[in-house]
């Protein structure tokens, strides 16, 4: 009995070794951000479905009009402090090396903000950045909770900067589905087209909270190529609980939805993301960044 009572001992502390080794990187990896010297490149999934998402909203974006060599790309984020602390998507903000905030200013033209890379959740798409003085205009309001299914939501960004107009592109829809590719919960489909820019952008309820965070939309050519079937205009976006748990995690302060706050018609929806929501510029070239700011 002592000699099986040992067996037993050494068998269950084995076991609870195996667990530790293979559980703790899991659960690290679940709560970790990344610190902005330290980001990583977006790991592609080998999902097909997936991967249709890098094209066009998660590959590199091409260079803007009048910008040679990919130096300028440009998204959408949105302003969550006083202290200008601002939320996009992780692939807006990757090899940038300089990145700027552009305010416009309907008549007035545009003010140009320099920031900085705080943290970035590779695995969520997620990045935090902050400008280099404080921001006086609005502060986004993050909804607790997974949008329902056919709920209607605005989309608010910059859209295909360079082409269309330089002040916010509004676009509207439903909640076409509670979930992403490969049944991924962190992800919900909108029927709100996007384009190229609205990366990052925020998604809003008929209330004026953050549901989601822009990440993109499928690629109906690649789709084509791959099922023999054109794609629906299908868009994608980080669920809110998500965007959430990264500031949290990130210990970033953030207004939540007022309780009792009445539906908001279209145009005042569009009037109030017109407060907070901002145009993104990743400059590869820190001279030509610095000669452009206005």
């Amino acid at each position: 009995w002592p000699l099986m009572r040992k067996v037993g001992v050494w068998v269950f502390l084995s076991l609870v070794l195996i667990f530790v080794s293979v559980r703790l990187p899991a659960l690290k990896g679940a709560d970790s951000l990344l610190p902005a010297d330290d980001a990583e490149q977006r790991t592609a999934s080998t999902n097909p479905l997936v991967m249709t998402l890098q094209a066009p909203e998660l590959r590199r974006r091409p260079p803007a009009p009048g910008m040679p060599n990919g130096d300028h790309s440009s998204a959408t984020g949105f302003v969550l402090t006083g202290r200008g602390d601002v939320l996009t998507a992780a692939h807006v903000v990757e090899d940038c090396g300089v990145i700027t905030i552009s305010v416009h200013h309907a008549g007035r033209g545009e003010k140009v903000i320099q920031a900085h890379l705080v943290q970035v959740r590779p695995d969520d798409d997620l990045a935090l950045i902050r400008m280099t003085q404080p921001w006086d205009g609005g502060t986004a309001r993050l909804r607790q909770g997974t949008p329902r299914l056919g709920e209607e939501v605005m989309v608010a960004g910059y859209s295909l900067p360079g082409l269309l107009a330089s002040s916010l592109h509004i676009t509207t829809g439903i909640v076409s589905t509670t979930a992403g590719p490969g049944d991924d919960l962190n992800l919900m489909g909108l029927s709100a087209p996007v384009q190229l820019g609205n990366s990052g952008g925020p998604v809003l309820d008929r209330y004026g909270n953050v549901v989601g965070v822009v990440m993109g939309k499928l690629d109906a050519i690649s789709i084509a190529h791959a099922t023999g079937a054109l794609a629906a205009d299908v868009s994608f976006a980080i669920q809110g609980e998500v965007a959430r748990r990264f500031l949290n995690l990130a210990r970033v302060p953030f207004d939540t939805a007022e309780p009792g706050a009445p539906q908001r018609s279209s145009e005042d929806l569009a009037a109030l993301a017109n407060t907070f929501t901002v145009r993104v510029d990743c400059w590869s070239d820190p001279d030509i960044a610095l000669g452009e700011e206005r």
